[in-house]
């Protein structure tokens, strides 16, 4: 495992590559405790891999275990990037794939959760350890169980991992994919659908599953919850109304379009739990064709990777990392994020969201640092790379318009510690298509200079590189443009695109 932390926001960072003592290894996630540099630590969460998942193995010899491991182990300046000596958390055979980690405090006593699926993908356990001195346990955990929530025989999850959260008053709410299965045929024969369980003691015992109720949408997968104050949860995932044509691979044999969807809870905690409908969060839908995962045997379209993200901001609300996959080389998918600006705050002392309000057709930021990072290397702040807003209109019905707000032009010259010599000044805009094989396209136009040189603009769409075993996101200026830009503090970038 390859381990780095930054302390300046990203532009330096301390890293091994060999930072866990225990290999091979897949799929780590990270739980904090206080700032890991001055007293506090941070848990990784991680597999052991000596077999595949979901491979029958009778002897469970080779199953995948599920591991902790606690930095700093010494030496807090290596905070983040050492980890061990390694905590075994399951049984042989009670490990498929973990979920996210979190760390809770209850009444002095450091916990830290991880919540995974067994072997045969028919069950969802909860792995607690206590969090304590490595004077008093070589690994830093004491008293690790591993816990059932749920044994659900007749059905199979892993689309593609359950994952956890908690709130302020310390009740875990674990959410996971189950859809009903035929173990001799190996295929699914129903709905994937949302489930979840609740822990009011520390994980020790476990509310009967519910379903999340998802009308409209037959198929669900990479559920994610954050918490707030007591009962208070959302949950995001992609979803769709498609329908699998069973006995199927599950979600891995849906041809549908796939939206990011989130609902909430504000009583989750208690005997008669109510939650909102299904709120469409990403506006268009993100995704055409089928989704990859464990229940479907991994025979589906992997573009949207395997998880979104979901995070608590200070009013309480939901601030959700995700894919879009819809674009003219539909491997190629794109990270995007929203934010709730409305509604209901995972806070109480908040009560409703107040944000403002979205904006169309343009994007705005306040003043930042903007570098010109290259091979490892961060420069300095150049003013000419700091871009403070983007708005497109159409001035007529055969020209899209487009303006960059720049904090200084009067220079297009790169600094002497950039790292390169041509700059480019970038729009993207994404254009979802109900009609398009592929869900749409994304579409970009620059300004760009070489050198400091008279500028030359273009467009074009997105575009793949294979590069080793992976690819590399490309913007290709296909078709040339005519534009202008004022030599100004604050400038003015102007493209003019043919629709």
């Amino acid at each position: 495992m390859s381990t780095a932390r930054s302390g300046d926001q990203g532009r330096t960072f301390a890293f091994s590559c060999a930072g866990v003592p225990a290999t091979p290894v897949d799929r780590p996630w990270l739980a904090t405790d206080g700032n890991p540099t001055s007293g506090g630590s941070i848990t990784m969460a991680y597999d052991l891999v000596p077999n595949v998942v979901g491979l029958p193995d009778p002897t469970c010899q080779t199953s995948n275990r599920l591991v902790l491991d606690r930095s700093p182990v010494a030496d807090a300046t290596l905070a983040g990037v050492q980890y061990g000596p390694t905590q075994i958390i399951n049984q042989p055979c009670d490990e498929g794939i973990m979920g996210n980690d979190e760390a809770f405090t209850y009444n002095g006593v450091k916990h830290v959760f991880v919540v995974h699926d067994n072997q045969n993908l028919d069950s969802i356990l909860m792995g607690r350890c206590d969090l304590v001195p490595f004077t008093v346990s070589l690994t830093g955990y004491g008293n690790c169980q591993d816990i059932v929530v749920t044994h659900f025989p007749g059905f199979i999850t892993g689309a593609n991992f359950p994952t956890m959260a908690i709130d302020r008053a310390g009740n875990v709410f674990a959410v996971w994919e189950q859809a009903p299965y035929d173990a001799t045929t190996g295929m699914v024969t129903g709905d994937t659908l949302l489930f979840y369980s609740v822990s009011k003691d520390q994980g020790t015992t476990w509310t009967a599953p519910r379903q999340l109720p998802t009308p409209g949408l037959h198929n669900n997968v990479f559920a994610w919850p954050a918490a707030g104050d007591g009962g208070r949860v959302d949950v995001a995932w992609y979803g769709t109304s498609a329908i699998a044509q069973n006995p199927s691979h599950g979600p891995d044999s849906v041809n549908g379009d796939w939206s990011l969807y989130m609902v909430q809870s504000l009583n989750f905690a208690s005997s008669n739990p109510t939650w909102t409908q299904p709120i469409l969060a990403s506006e268009h839908f993100v995704h055409r064709g089928s989704m990859f995962t464990l229940i479907g045997g991994q025979n589906g379209d992997r573009t949207l990777g395997d998880f979104l993200q979901m995070r608590v901001g200070s009013q309480g609300e939901a601030n959700i990392s995700y894919a879009d996959s819809n674009s003219i080389d539909e491997f190629d998918s794109q990270a995007a994020f929203v934010r709730q600006n409305g509604g209901p705050s995972l806070f109480a002392s908040v009560g409703t969201v107040s944000l403002p309000a979205e904006r169309f057709n343009s994007v705005q930021v306040g003043t930042h640092p903007a570098t010109f990072d290259s091979a490892g290397v961060s420069s300095s702040s150049q003013p000419n790379l700091e871009l403070l807003g983007s708005q497109m209109s159409m001035p007529n019905s055969s020209t899209l318009q487009i303006k960059m707000l720049v904090a200084d032009l009067t220079s297009l010259a790169p600094k002497p510690d950039a790292g390169g010599a041509t700059l480019v000044w970038h729009t993207q805009w994404k254009v979802p298509s109900s009609s398009d094989p592929n869900g749409g396209a994304y579409f970009h136009a620059y300004m760009q200079s070489i050198g400091g040189a008279a500028p030359t603009f273009a467009a074009g769409q997105n575009a793949v590189q294979q590069q080793g075993g992976g690819l590399l996101a490309t913007y290709p200026g296909s078709t040339p443009v005519t534009g202008s830009f004022t030599a100004t503090a604050p400038g003015v970038i102007t493209i003019n695109v043919p629709v």
